[in-house]
């Protein structure tokens, strides 16, 4: 496995919930988040779509048995799977894009039962913006044993989670900013990883956090302690400031993504995926559990099969 430094702050106030968690869950140890992991599965190779008398566009052939993919997955403690595990640190396992839990059904899951070999690179980290973007891939493709950048056949790309989530409004990243470092991001990884095709994901309904749970006393009493606080706070006036901006983030995304040939956006895909009370860790109420992953990963696999010429209606997880 390769590993990296340890995480910076984060800005969820995360120190205040592990100590909050502490106190209020009996928490089983989870592999740490933030570690870029690698898997090679190599299921019976698939046969290309038969040719038709007909003039229209046949799908790309299946990837033979065992192709190499490298897969970079860049963002925050949602793509590390931070409480995802019942523990109040990452979990690489219950990653929606890295994942090896069979519940979630990730990226890679699905990407390894289509027929490829993956390696996967975690770029993400805890408290993460779309600032960090660029800082985070260079980091994962520095580390002793981390494929080359010109490796790399798929990057896949989930903030704006932590641009919302701010001490107060005011805090919060403006459109303008997200979108010039999206745009960066991508130039970037134009670059460094020349050859992949990179999928950008639309930000979760951060939002709908507040609605899915606020009648619950153990998720209010978590948010107190300072997790995400432009939207669980209980202000109702900023919590609407707070959705505005979610809405102004959102609508970056496809107008930066459509400047950069090999970028494809989700068409909001992951950002209309439900939150529920199901969909929320355990312990602190806010991060996806593993079911929540599993929701993530179904929402942005259509985007990540289309690019790769893959069937999207493929459910590995119930095959």
């Amino acid at each position: 496995m390769i590993t990296r430094p340890g995480p910076r702050a984060a800005t969820l106030g995360l120190t205040a919930v592990v100590l909050a968690t502490a106190m209020l869950t009996s928490c089983s140890p989870a592999d740490g988040g933030g570690e870029p992991t690698a898997t090679g599965e190599a299921p019976p190779s698939s046969t290309t779509a038969p040719s038709s008398p007909t003039p229209t566009a046949a799908p790309e052939p299946a990837p033979a048995a065992g192709q190499p993919l490298v897969l970079l997955a860049v963002g925050d403690s949602l793509t590390t799977g931070f409480a995802s595990c019942d523990t109040v640190i990452g979990c690489t396992a219950a990653s929606w894009a890295l994942g090896t839990d069979p519940a979630v059904d990730s990226i890679a899951t699905r990407l390894g039962a289509a027929g490829y070999a993956v390696t996967s690179v975690d770029a993400a980290l805890e408290g993460a913006q779309m600032h960090d973007g660029v800082a985070l891939v260079d980091e994962a493709l520095a580390q002793p044993g981390a494929p080359a950048g010109t490796d790399v056949g798929l990057v896949t790309v989930m903030f704006g989670a932590n641009d919302v989530c701010a001490p107060d409004a005011a805090s919060m990243t403006a459109r303008g900013d997200f979108a010039d470092a999206l745009d960066g991001l991508l130039t970037h990884l134009e670059t460094v990883t020349p050859g992949a095709d990179v999928v950008v994901t639309s930000v979760p309904a951060v939002i709908d956090v507040w609605d899915a749970a606020e009648d619950d006393p153990a998720a209010r009493q978590v948010w107190s302690y300072g997790l995400c606080e432009t939207v669980l706070g209980g202000d109702d006036a900023v919590r609407a400031q707070a959705a505005e901006r979610l809405a102004e983030l959102q609508a970056a995304i496809a107008p930066a993504c459509e400047r950069h040939a090999a970028c494809r956006f989700d068409d909001g895909a992951v950002a209309a995926a439900p939150v529920t009370a199901e969909w929320l860790s355990p312990v602190d109420h806010f991060h996806p559990s593993a079911t929540g992953q599993a929701v993530l990963a179904a929402a942005a696999w259509p985007t990540v099969a289309d690019v790769l010429g893959l069937d999207a209606t493929t459910d590995t997880a119930t095959e």
